[in-house]
C-alpha cells in the first residue's frame, strides 16, 4: 500500500492531478457468485470465490478502459484494493485522461456521471431503481432509526442527528 501511495505521488507530480477517481465495488449478488454458493451460504462465507470474481471483473473493467476508451484515451492509471467492513473488496482507481482544459466542465461531467433515481416506468428502469436504492443510497437514518451505522449523535448536546450530515440538500447544478 505504501509503495502504491509513493507511485501515485510521483505520477501526480509528473503528470498533474488525475481526471477521474473511480470506486469499483464487489457485489455479493453478482450471478457468478450466487450460482456457486451452496444452499444456506452467503457471499461472505466464500471470500475465495468473491475475491476471484472481483479480480476477473476488475480485469474486465481495466481492459474496457484501455481498449475501448470508454472515458477517452488515457495515459496513466493507478489503483489500490481495499476490503470493506463486511469483507467485500473494492478498488479505488485514479485515471489520468488525455483531455484539454474544457473536458472538466459541468456539462461534460453530467454526460458521464448521474446521481438521480430513474422513474420506474418499465421493468428495466424498475430493476435499475431497485439496484440503486439497494446499494447506492445512504440510510435509513434519523430519529426513528437510532442504531444505524452512521452513529446518530448528539451534536453539542443538541437533538440526535446523523453524524454524516444526511439527508443532504438537493443541488441542481454540478460545480467543479
Amino acid at each position: 500500500m505504501q509503495q502504491l501511495f509513493q507511485d501515485s505521488m510521483v505520477i501526480v507530480r509528473d503528470f498533474g492531478h488525475p481526471t477521474l477517481f473511480i470506486t469499483f465495488t464487489a457485489n455479493p449478488k453478482w450471478e457468478e457468485i450466487t450460482r456457486e454458493l451452496l444452499p444456506g451460504q452467503q457471499a461472505l462465507d466464500r471470500p475465495d470465490l468473491v475475491a476471484r470474481i472481483f479480480h476477473l471483473k476488475q480485469k474486465a473493467l481495466l481492459k474496457a478502459l484501455k481498449k475501448e476508451n470508454i472515458f477517452r484515451e488515457f495515459y496513466r492509471y493507478v489503483w489500490t484494493i481495499e476490503y470493506q467492513k463486511r469483507g467485500l473488496p473494492h478498488m479505488h482507481l485514479l485515471l489520468f485522461l488525455n483531455t484539454d482544459d474544457q473536458f472538466l466542465t459541468p456539462e461534460n461531467i453530467n454526460r458521464i456521471i448521474s446521481a438521480e433515481l430513474p422513474e420506474p416506468v418499465s421493468k428495466h428502469t424498475q430493476e435499475l431503481r431497485n439496484i440503486i436504492t439497494s446499494y447506492m443510497i445512504y440510510g435509513p437514518c434519523g430519529l426513528e432509526f437510532p442504531n444505524t451505522p452512521c452513529y446518530m449523535s448528539n451534536g453539542n448536546n443538541g437533538p440526535k442527528s446523523c453524524s454524516k450530515k444526511f439527508p443532504k440538500s438537493f443541488i441542481a447544478e454540478t460545480v467543479v
